[in-house]
């Protein structure tokens, strides 16, 4: 399928968000946050990526967020708007949202793996009775390294507990959480909630070991692959 490029612009340190004017099949191919798509450029390859918008949004629009240094996602940050790219239909299982319906649910996510969190974020607080607790732990490396800070207010301003967490604070003068995600999981009710995770191999393995660990059955922890 071909799309084109509707807008792109800086996300975070080494981030920038990509709106991909899409055909009316891909975006009705997008029913589960989580889900993503391969896209990629003649001459240049084709990579996956997380869709980081809602299933359903209005219009023919999805929303990628990339991380530079490849390539591929260099080519695309460097195109204007209305150039073509090729794109799949949406992919993959993508997180279980409909099973989390009336119950917490605990969202994980470091660096570029906010992506397809935010898609889950964006249906919990477009259908906010829906669910009950809201936990995101969002973890980067510095401050600046943070996706989606203009979102927070909205987010938090829809009853979700947002804990951003910065592994290497150094001299930012960051005066919030520090560390690594997993040393932060306390005060929400594990036994009963589920947990959506997205990043890196070795947080997810450690995010998913402290969960388990303080109660939550190895069955309600999810990834979006």
């Amino acid at each position: 399928m071909e799309a084109h490029i509707a807008s792109i612009s800086p996300a975070a340190e080494g981030l920038v968000r990509v709106s991909l004017a899409v055909s009316p099949a891909l975006a009705a191919s997008y029913v589960t946050p989580g889900q993503y798509v391969k896209v990629g450029l003649e001459n240049v390859g084709d990579s996956f990526f997380a869709i980081a918008s809602r299933p359903n949004p209005p219009g023919d629009h999805i929303e990628l967020l990339l991380k530079l240094g490849s390539p591929l996602t260099d080519a695309l940050a460097a195109l204007s708007p209305g150039a073509p790219v090729r794109a799949t239909a949406a992919q993959g299982k993508g997180f279980p949202i409909e099973r989390a319906v009336g119950r917490d649910l605990v969202l994980v996510a470091t660096g570029s793996g906010i992506s397809p969190i935010r898609s889950v974020l964006e249906t919990v607080v477009h259908r906010r009775s829906d669910f009950e607790k809201v936990s995101l732990y969002f973890g980067a490396r510095t401050p600046s390294a943070f996706a989606y800070t203009d979102e927070l207010p909205a987010w938090r301003a829809a009853a979700i507990d947002v804990f951003p967490i910065v592994s290497r604070p150094l001299d930012t003068g960051w005066t919030g959480l520090t560390g690594y995600v997993q040393t932060h999981l306390d005060g929400v009710h594990l036994k009963t909630a589920l947990a959506f995770l997205c990043g890196q191999k070795p947080m997810v393995e450690a995010v998913r070991k402290v969960l388990t660990e303080r109660g939550m059955p190895a069955e309600s922890v999810y990834l979006n692959f």
